[in-house]
């Protein structure tokens, strides 16, 4: 007796240290659960917890819509010999549930089992997200690398030496292609940010690198960009590569569809609570039709994929995306086709400045 005890209390200690609840049943009666299954039962209502049994018998599983299904699939455990699991949802978060029939010698015969639950929210979550934006790239990739196999059978069909032109073509959509699998990869990125992880930031030390990298392609063009000085301290917290690149894809894009010789004006400016960062040009300016799809993946306002010098339509999304995991940011658009357009990114301004600023 000292002996099972022994490994009861075993069995005990190993189920407290899982990050996850554990129940284990037998004849129907609930004969032990770890801490975070009586959290679970307590957080489901106060009718949740253990009802008494007969006496001298353990407590039953208690009368609640998880266990009615916990039931069901711990007599088809059973029944079949074989682990069971099911997906649902408690406290607004999605669990999947996993019933293990105890063996009994040779032969599932035992009126035991095992239940986990286990929270998969954040996960499932995460993996959706993945999942959409996966379909979005395939689905886009389709095009140029048809594209590719019409060239090579057109130049095979005719029987013809590869030609210069040949490999441009190829060129072209091979750099699209592999411009459409990074900016993914970084619009994935930015709906995983931990805001753990964000440190003190200053919004003008941002903008002052975003200029110095977009300078030379303005400056190919004839394009001025003209900055301001901020008359206030313009603090964040936030992920600097990532608001880093933000900047540079909405000013790039005020480069690459403003005419030479005009001008981009980037300001900087405390407004309340808010740091915003505008950005001013004298481009062809954007639709209202246009503008209620411009935060769409892999929209573009002149579709034509194997421009070269046009973007895969996944730069601003990542612009929205991160401003929203940067405590709710945004992005305002005003601007009149012809006439040029004013994009402002707006933060939540951090007014307790830390000695520290990145």
């Amino acid at each position: 007796m000292k002996q099972i005890r022994g490994l009861q209390s075993g069995y005990m200690e190993m189920m407290e240290t899982l990050p996850y609840a554990v129940f284990v049943e037998e004849h129907g009666n609930l004969a032990m659960c770890n801490e975070r299954g009586r959290v679970l039962l307590a957080s489901l209502g106060a009718e949740a917890a253990p009802q008494a049994g007969p006496a001298g018998a353990p407590p039953q599983l208690p009368d609640h819509p998880i266990v009615t299904q916990m039931r069901s699939a711990i007599v088809e455990a059973k029944a079949q010999g074989h682990m069971r699991s099911f997906e649902l949802e408690l406290n607004g978060r999605m669990h999947t549930i996993i019933v293990t029939p105890f063996s009994d010698g040779e032969r599932y015969d035992s009126t035991a089992s095992m239940t986990c639950v286990v929270d998969i929210h954040d996960v499932r979550a995460a993996v959706e997200n993945d999942r959409v934006s996966l379909r979005h790239m395939v689905h886009d990739l389709r095009s140029p690398l048809a594209t590719v196999l019409s060239l090579l059978e057109e130049r095979l069909d005719a029987k013809s030496k590869a030609d210069s032109g040949l490999f441009k073509d190829l060129h072209k959509l091979v750099d699209y292609s592999l411009r459409v699998a990074q900016d993914f990869t970084q619009l994935s990125r930015a709906g995983h940010l931990d805001s753990r992880d964000f440190v003190l930031l200053d919004v003008t030390d941002i903008v002052a690198d975003a200029v110095d990298g977009i300078w030379h392609a303005a400056r190919a063009k004839d394009i001025a960009i003209e900055t301001g000085p901020c008359d206030e301290p313009a603090h964040i917290r936030g992920n600097r590569g990532m608001l880093l690149r933000a900047v540079v894809n909405v000013l790039d894009n005020a480069v690459k569809y403003s005419a030479g010789g005009t001008r981009v004006t980037v300001k900087v400016t405390v407004a309340g609570e808010w740091v915003d960062v505008s950005f001013t040009d004298q481009g062809i300016g954007i639709s209202e039709a246009a503008q209620e799809r411009l935060f769409e993946p892999f929209f573009q306002v002149e579709a034509r994929p194997q421009d070269a010098n046009r973007g895969v339509g996944l730069g601003l999304p990542f612009v929205m995306e991160v401003l929203k995991q940067h405590g709710g940011g945004q992005v305002l658009v005003q601007s009149t086709l012809g006439s040029g357009s004013c994009f402002t990114l707006r933060l939540p301004l951090v007014t307790a400045a830390s000695p520290k600023v990145v």
